[in-house]
């Protein structure tokens, strides 16, 4: 029995601490509210958040975010990452995501709410960011959002409001109208992430090489198939050499030219 007793507390010990590290992941959502946001990316706002501000700071977590906005702060000595208007509109979705908003209107932000953010302090007395950006992402952050396949949504890029504040509600349904207007396809800023409706539209069961239709011309006794696939320049190209052939060649032999795409 005395073997016994020090596994058991191995064991309590161990669930313990899985326990304490699924308490800790604050990427999870509460609650439904942020289901279509969810549904759309894929993921919660708060890994978007994560994933963005990790290309510049490897070991940044997110936190509980703050309901006294800003929620976070740009605080990395790297601050390419969430020096922009972009960061911070993650960083609001991600508030409402951590907090059981529901059906309800959300956490918005107030005026200068995103100047305190950039300056990583409530106090405006900061000095984290020396050249916020508005709209976009640094060139070279944006090449390593489209290099790790990072989900950002169009609407992110343009949105923010100039004093600051940020507005919950008209965020969410703008994203939503927009991507039934695009079909879904509002990740565009990255190529890894836009939808190709050509290539989509190319799958299984469709006709290439010798299997496309043909088209049949008779001259003499020569013929021309002619792929349907075929450019017209092609096409006029064999024509070109099929009349040479139904003037020079027919008497001695019948001319057949197949041409496919």
């Amino acid at each position: 029995m005395s073997r016994m007793r020090p596994r058991r507390r191995r064991t309590v010990l161990i669930l313990g601490a899985a326990a304490s590290l699924a308490v800790a992941d604050n990427t999870v959502c509460s609650g439904t509210g942020m289901d279509w946001y969810v549904d759309l990316v894929g993921e919660t706002p708060c890994t978007t958040y994560q994933q963005l501000r990790q290309i510049c700071n490897s070991q940044f977590t997110v936190g509980v975010m703050d309901p006294n906005t800003p929620p976070d702060f740009c605080t990395d000595q790297v601050s390419a990452c969430c020096c922009n208007s972009i960061a911070f509109a993650l960083s609001m979705l991600c508030l409402n995501c951590q907090q059981n908003i529901g059906n309800g209107t959300g956490y918005d932000a107030g005026t200068g709410a995103y100047q305190d953010y950039l300056n990583g302090t409530d106090s405006g007395t900061g000095t984290s960011c020396a050249n916020p950006q508005w709209y976009q992402l640094p060139t070279d952050i944006q090449t390593a959002v489209c290099n790790e396949k990072i989900k950002i949504d169009d609407d992110i890029y343009t949105n923010g409001w100039t004093d600051g504040a940020w507005f919950y509600i008209y965020t969410r349904d703008t994203i939503l109208k927009d991507a039934i207007v695009a079909n879904n396809n509002t990740f565009t800023k990255c190529a890894s992430t836009t939808v190709n409706a050509t290539s989509a539209a190319s799958g299984p069961g469709s006709s290439t090489g010798s299997s496309a239709t043909t088209t049949t011309v008779r001259a003499g006794g020569c013929r021309l198939r002619m792929g349907s696939r075929s450019r017209g320049r092609t096409r006029r190209r064999f024509f070109l050499f099929f009349v040479f052939c139904v003037l020079f060649s027919c008497r001695i032999h019948a001319c057949v030219l197949y041409t496919f795409v």
